[in-house]
């Protein structure tokens, strides 16, 4: 079995943490990369009309208001994730061994066709984007999440923030599954709760859900390639949320830090996170 990771040059530490727990204990031949998506500046800012006309005047500077406070937040997280990892002896870069190629889409006959010819059979997205049926039907032994939260009981976007400001700690932990046309609802391979500390953060469980789903997703490949791979039935949808959004992370802030009223973006990321 020889497995190819679809990645996109916006990873983070993390995504190059899981990807490196295959290219350490199995046969990954390649990377690919995702390249950005690439528009015409009237392109832009026909789509940015668009947007603005369909969200009015008030949605339009809400969704700018997020879009600001999401970038501060990310910058801040990524400081907090890569001294986690550093502290780990864990580095912002694939290891040697895979040779890396940077694709304009990956789902592109061009892009199926170099993974053919390196014999790829097992695919694990890596923030590659929403992967499209030509690549599932391609990977024949199947194509690989890590889910930072417990399926089926919570989908989508920032499932461990979303489990600690709706108080649900059962959706909060880790999942390994297979990747079909729906949003984390293919078969799941592996799983397990994460235990929460009364100081414990959205940033520090996120950090150690994905260690843990290093380990699942490194068992998880071993058991398909050893043909004794079992799956979980989902037992319905569970509930799907989106991205958080600047108030919901400042009610996570409140809730887990008790501040009443925070007047920094960068002291907010920093507690919620």
């Amino acid at each position: 079995m020889r497995i190819g990771i679809l990645a996109s040059p916006d990873n983070r530490i993390t995504d190059y943490y899981l990807g490196n727990q295959l290219i350490r204990n199995f046969d990954v031949p390649v990377v690919l990369i995702q390249s950005p998506a690439i528009r015409t500046r009237r392109g832009r800012w026909f789509k940015a009309a668009r947007r603005m006309i369909s969200r009015g005047p008030t949605g339009t500077l809400l969704a700018l208001r997020n879009r600001r406070y999401e970038q501060v937040r990310q910058r801040e997280f990524s400081i907090y994730l890569s001294r986690y990892f550093d502290a780990l002896g864990e580095y912002g870069g694939y290891d040697s061994g895979p040779e890396i190629i940077e694709v304009d889409d990956v789902h592109a006959a061009d892009s199926i066709r170099i993974l053919k010819d390196c014999g790829v059979t097992l695919l694990f997205q890596n923030g590659a984007g929403i992967i499209r049926r030509s690549l599932i039907d391609f990977a024949e032994d199947g194509l690989l999440n890590v889910h930072h939260g417990y399926l089926p009981y919570i989908r989508g976007c920032h499932s461990i923030a979303w489990g600690l400001l709706e108080n649900r700690m059962e959706w909060i932990g880790v999942s390994v599954h297979l990747i079909d046309e729906g949003i984390d609802t293919g078969p799941i391979l592996k799983r397990k709760h994460l235990p929460v500390q009364p100081d414990g953060t959205y940033a520090s469980l996120f950090c150690e859900a994905t260690v843990l789903g290093g380990q699942l997703l490194t068992e998880a490949v071993a058991d398909l390639s050893e043909g004794d791979s079992k799956s979980i039935p989902h037992h319905g949808q569970g509930t799907y949320r989106p991205a958080m959004t600047k108030k919901q992370w400042e009610m996570l802030s409140d809730r887990r830090n008790r501040l009443s009223r925070p007047t920094l973006v960068r002291e907010v990321c920093r507690r919620s996170c």
